[in-house]
């Protein structure tokens, strides 16, 4: 007999299985320790806290126009998160492009070493959780991390050499970067007929899972470069203003494409960082904000104050994307926009310039 919660999955899971099947984009991000570029950053940690504090209170009034943005009461702890064992114990913060996976490994490093405490954390409910940790929010230049995004996603799709496609092999598929309208993917028919029975949502499911980050970028490519029949050794290889394009005027660009609007796969990698990390919300209000230009000096700090010091060589420094640093390659990229492109690319990502002292 089969049970009646599993005859049918709705829409909604069809999309938290999605999002799951996408994790071999959390690749080995870029760590960048004390750069040397001339990017001013706020050097001592009571400073950046307090500066976040003044911002987050002044849009604190519902009538402010940044209320909705900075104050909706949280989920969880973040979009990707990561526990460290310390005295007290510590929450990660670490939104996408941010150096996630070096984090991921400190933690599972750290844990082996306090497994009773680790387990202790794992097995508390999040707000449980955020009552008791020293929380944490990793951030790096928007305009650093928005090219590094672009060089890892957008610059070269087909990029035999990069980390997604040796861990993901069948990203670039003829299937998946064929040209498609609107609401002919599977999960698309799924919820357009409202069939949820499991074979429907499953097939979509692994449909989705082999071709929905070439459907996404496919989508985009031929929306920007229409007609058939083009070259294809120059396909998929979006210049930066492009990509900025994207950023800037996908909502309209795409209002009737809500695949486009609503994937969640590969868009995380540019989200802002409010919307990674919840850091105006009393539950998850960090005490200590660590930029990735001053790694080191943060990372020590944080370490003292949790009683991790001694384990300050356990955290890696590993991975950076080929042809150099991003950045060191930032000033080249957007030169390449206008003036009004970077205006308004800085108005998208302005709250995480003022929240972060950037």
């Amino acid at each position: 007999m089969i049970l009646p919660s599993v005859r049918q999955l709705s829409y909604t899971t069809v999309l938290i299985m999605l999002s799951l099947s996408y994790s071999y984009l959390s690749y080995v991000d870029t760590v960048i320790q004390d750069s040397s570029q001339n990017i001013t950053v706020i050097q001592n940690m009571s400073d950046k806290t307090a500066l976040l504090s003044r911002v987050c209170e002044s849009s604190s009034s519902p009538l402010h126009p940044d209320h909705p943005s900075l104050h909706s009461p949280p989920s969880g702890p973040g979009v990707e998160t990561v526990l460290l064992p310390g005295s007290p114990p510590v929450s990660v913060c670490i939104p996408h492009k941010v150096g996630s996976h070096a984090w991921g490994e400190f933690s599972r490093s750290l844990a082996k070493l306090y497994p009773d405490r680790m387990e202790k954390l794992q097995s508390m409910d999040w707000r449980s959780r955020a009552a008791i940790v020293k929380k944490v929010v990793v951030v790096r230049n928007p305009m650093e991390r928005l090219v590094s995004a672009y060089r890892m996603i957008f610059m070269d799709w087909c990029d035999p050499n990069k980390f997604i496609r040796k861990k993901w092999t069948h990203i670039c598929s003829e299937k998946g970067l064929a040209y498609g309208a609107a609401g002919n993917s599977l999960v698309e028919k799924v919820k357009g007929k409202g069939d949820e029975s499991v074979v429907s949502v499953l097939s979509a499911v692994y449909d989705e899972y082999l071709y929905g980050p070439d459907r996404y970028i496919s989508r985009i490519w031929y929306k920007y470069h229409p007609g058939l029949g083009q070259k294809s050794d120059s396909m998929f290889k979006f210049s930066f203003p492009e990509f900025v394009r994207f950023l800037v005027n996908g909502t309209e660009e795409f209002a009737d494409d809500p695949y486009v609007l609503t994937h969640q796969g590969v868009s995380y990698h540019w989200a802002p960082y409010w919307q990674e990390c919840p850091v105006c919300s009393s539950i998850t209000r960090p005490d200590y904000i660590i930029h990735m230009e001053t790694l080191s000096k943060d990372l020590a700090t944080l370490l003292e104050d949790t009683q991790l010091s001694q384990h300050m060589d356990l955290f890696p420094h590993t991975h950076s994307q080929a042809g150099g640093h991003s950045s060191s390659l930032s000033s080249s990229f957007l030169s390449q926009l206008s003036d009004q492109q970077l205006s308004q690319l800085y108005g998208k990502y302005r709250l995480d310039h003022q929240l972060f002292g950037y």
